[in-house]
């Protein structure tokens, strides 16, 4: 059947005739309802108003998130971080329309503005006034409200303004549009997401642009995507493959969704006859890894393009508009200490989940791993026999970071020394208090072949300066400050953190940094250095809402590796003795360390 089918308008008691309701009942019974959202029709960005006809890749992974939702009779929870003009809103709200058509349920769309919430109307109305299949007639029809005649499903649209949108309703499919540019959005939120029932066949879509790192959209996201991962299956069906939730404890039961700018086969632009030789010959160093990881030359030219005419020239600005990795698509507010372009660039991973346990073997004590996605320590790379490491330990206080209802955390870092000062490992936790943290301490040194440890000794640190040696942990491997920095200062274990030392710390990370001596896998830890900006305090600290408790821990894990014992270098059957030798030569008389 072509575009130009007639519409068929149901009165109050009206039945469709049998044959058309046999192809009704197709297109919703079918499994995946694909065929239900193909016959919409939408107004496209060229101004033509035409049949979806077939989901764009970016359409089609949030469609199949949702269905294996509630296939797995799940609530449908789905957040989705996006490049613009992907197609999201089109497809969430045609789902909707059709949810509530069908199903007679309850939608609630909230826009950022009133414009929107217009415009979001008008697209819902066209998908009704051109589908051909039976459907009930309007009851009322407007800016805020979709009703049907003898029709229980209603849809009301209303903007994020409204503090107390969702009171007083049980929506059943929730669109959440641009949440990123809500002006109250965790205001609106108390009231909406109480209003939802948690139950299998309700929907929950929370999409947007990324603005900055906002209150709502922000930690929305980074607790879903940094904590659960959805695999989907290649082309063209996009089939969900696997989900899997790596951190139970930090997950918000959000599942995440990032749609690239290479999600959209409308980001690419046609090369014109000789072009492509030009472009190949005058690729930059980011242009030829885009090429090799298979965005095409199609898609450099139409980011010169866009980067230039839409942009500004502004690398930031693109990557938030137009995202290639989830990292780029928040810009942080104020002056930053450390270099976001090489930060952007960090190869982040997920890392392994587990614990550290020591067991015995053939009458020796050994070290191992164990898989475990609920506690806090995460694994990128195991220990090299070898290698030296060094792990940074800054001690939580328990005091909360303005603008934020969380304590602060305990971090340590772990570095590998021979591999350019690589971040291997990370324990960031808090939930524990800093007495317990001794034990976790003293094994994670041992698994990374006795690590190099540089506890920050100030308040909470004090503690494990002192029982750390207490434990036995080679003392030869514990920084002391005075050891290696000259006579005077204050002896004892443990880097002590004045403003003077706290200037250099930062000072010396940020070089580091800058000339791409550190290599980081960690994902809070980029994040936290994004972070670290020019306050009004007058200082370089984390914006409000953030921490800096991995800056720290990272910190002092490369003052460690800078200032690892030179006799590190020496044949391993003399290195023992001579470390030993070197601790007695430097140890206080009076504390004995």
């Amino acid at each position: 059947m072509g575009d130009e089918e007639r519409v068929i308008t149901l009165k109050p008691g009206d039945k469709p005739p049998p044959e058309v309701l046999a192809v009704w009942e197709e297109a919703w019974t079918r499994e995946d309802r694909l065929l239900a959202l193909e016959r919409l029709f939408i107004k496209d960005g060229s101004g033509n108003i035409r049949r979806i006809r077939q989901l764009k890749p970016s359409q089609l992974k949030v469609h199949r998130l949702v269905e294996w939702c509630r296939k797995q009779k799940k609530p449908a929870r789905v957040i989705v971080l996006k490049a613009r003009k992907t197609g999201i809103s089109t497809y969430v709200e045609g789902d909707m329309f059709l949810e509530c058509l069908f199903r007679e349920l309850d939608g609630l769309v909230l826009a950022h503005d009133y414009n929107t919430t217009r415009y979001l109307h008008g697209m819902m109305r066209l998908m009704y006034d051109r589908y051909t299949l039976p459907k009930p007639g309007l009851k009322k029809s407007n800016a805020y409200e979709m009703q049907f005649l003898e029709h229980a499903g209603r849809i009301y649209l209303t903007t994020a303004n409204n503090k107390q949108a969702g009171t007083g309703m049980t929506p059943h499919y929730v669109h959440c549009s641009e949440v990123a540019k809500w002006e109250t959005g965790s205001d609106t939120a108390v009231a909406l997401f109480q209003s939802i029932p948690n139950v299998a066949g309700t929907t929950v879509v929370l999409e947007s642009t990324a603005l900055r790192y906002d209150a709502l959209f922000y930690p929305k996201w980074r607790d879903a995507y940094g904590n659960c991962r959805v695999e989907w299956g290649g082309p063209p069906d996009y089939e969900v493959k696997r989900v899997s939730v790596t951190n139970p404890a930090g997950w918000n039961y959000y599942y995440p969704v990032f749609v690239s700018v290479n999600d959209d086969p409308d980001c690419r632009l046609e090369l014109e006859e000789g072009e492509r030789e030009e472009l190949e010959a005058s690729l930059t160093p980011k242009e030829a890894e885009l090429v090799g990881l298979g965005y095409g030359l199609e898609y450099v030219k139409y980011r010169r393009v866009t980067l230039k005419q839409s942009c500004q020239g502004d690398e930031e600005i693109y990557g938030q508009e137009h995202p290639e990795r989830p990292e780029q698509a928040f810009i942080a507010s104020g002056r930053p200490r450390f270099n976001r372009s090489v930060l952007m660039d960090m190869p982040v991973e997920d890392g392994r989940r587990g614990r550290l346990e020591g067991v015995e073997r053939n009458w020796r004590r050994e070290v191992v791993f164990r898989d475990d996605a609920a506690e806090w320590l995460v694994v990128f790379r195991h220990p090299v026999k070898g290698h030296r490491y060094a792990v940074g330990v800054d001690p939580a206080t328990g005091e909360a970071a303005p603008g934020s209802r969380d304590p602060d955390f305990t971090a340590m870092v772990v570095v590998d020394v021979d591999a350019g000062c690589e971040q291997v490992a990370v324990w960031h936790c808090n939930r524990v208090h800093i007495d317990d943290c001794l034990p976790i301490l003293l094994i994670l040194g041992e698994y990374y072949n006795w690590a190099f440890l540089v506890i920050e000794s100030n308040a909470a640190g004090v503690h494990l300066t002192v029982e750390v040696p207490k434990a036995g942990y080679p003392v030869e491997k514990l920084y002391r400050r005075d050891s290696w920095k000259g006579a005077g200062g204050r002896r004892g274990v443990g880097w002590y953190t004045s403003g003077a030392s706290r200037e250099q710390l930062i000072a010396q990370l940020s070089d580091s940094v800058h000339k791409r001596e550190v290599v980081l896998h960690h994902r809070d830890t980029v994040e936290e250095m994004v972070n670290f900006v020019f306050t009004s305090s007058g200082r370089w600290e984390a914006q409000v809402g953030f921490h800096d408790d991995l800056v720290f821990g990272l910190a002092l894990a490369v003052e460690g590796a800078e200032h690892y014992p030179a006799v590190a270098s020496v044949g391993e059957r003399y290195q023992a003795e001579m470390l030993r030798r070197q601790a007695d030569e430097t140890r206080d008389k009076i504390t004995g360390y």
